[in-house]
């Protein structure tokens, strides 16, 4: 990425990027500071603008791109944390992986991820055939998945406007919209259960990525625990 000025018409093409491709795109290691810096400065000027109480135009106007901004920036975190945690699967089972491509923040999560599996695998699982063929599928299932959305997306596209918000399809979210997902390992046995992406049959040690509402439920539960 450049070495310029960050603001939404940069955000929309960085995720526009990143929905294309299965890896993460390269980012600059000072990108999220930037975005910070970008959206503090929204907010400082939007203050100075109301400072009387009053909305006028161009306060308006900053307004909805911070809003943009914000949540076009939530959905780059996201999409990158998910294929952070594919990466870090990868690396596991003996794939090389490019770190110069993350932020250094990034770079700490993947190492962070590689060790967990490593010791869940080592200390749990052991050699066992059925346990990595297990948390292989877990991870596969959910690659195909989302390869099979892009490759549909790619043949439904249809134009749209540059900062159109992101939509839901169906009573469903999009393949990258704001629907969050949350990397949990399991701590006891969960009965097989549908959700609105995936089936899911998850076990004790196995680590896998849900829905951030789901992931919540089975939290208080105490059946599994967030990365």
């Amino acid at each position: 990425m450049d070495e310029k000025e960050i603001g939404l018409k940069e955000l929309n093409e960085i995720h526009r990027e990143e929905k294309k491709k299965p890896l993460p795109s390269p980012l600059d290691a000072d990108f999220y500071p930037r975005c910070h810096d970008y959206l503090s400065s929204l907010s400082s000027e939007i203050e100075k603008e109301t400072g009387d109480g009053s909305m006028s135009p161009r306060a308006a106007m900053m307004k909805e791109e911070m809003s943009k901004a914000r949540k076009t920036l939530e959905s780059i975190y996201s999409i990158r944390q998910r294929k952070i945690l594919l990466m870090a699967y990868g690396i596991n089972t003996g794939e090389d992986g490019d770190l110069s491509i993350l932020t250094p923040d990034e770079k700490h999560v993947l190492e962070e991820v590689v060790g967990l599996l490593k010791d869940s695998r080592e200390k749990t699982l052991g050699n066992r055939a059925d346990g990595k063929k297990r948390m292989r599928k877990l991870f596969m299932k959910r690659q195909r998945r989302e390869e099979s959305q892009s490759r549909e997306a790619k043949r439904t596209a249809l134009p749209v406007e540059e900062d159109r918000p992101l939509e839901r399809k169906n009573g469903l979210p999009d393949a990258y919209g704001k629907e969050q997902f949350r990397a949990v390992v399991v701590l006891e046995d969960i009965p097989p259960f549908m959700g609105y992406d995936m089936d899911y049959d998850l076990h004790p040690q196995d680590v896998a990525m849900l829905p951030a509402n789901m992931a919540a439920i089975l939290e208080k539960k105490g059946k599994i625990r967030f990365v």
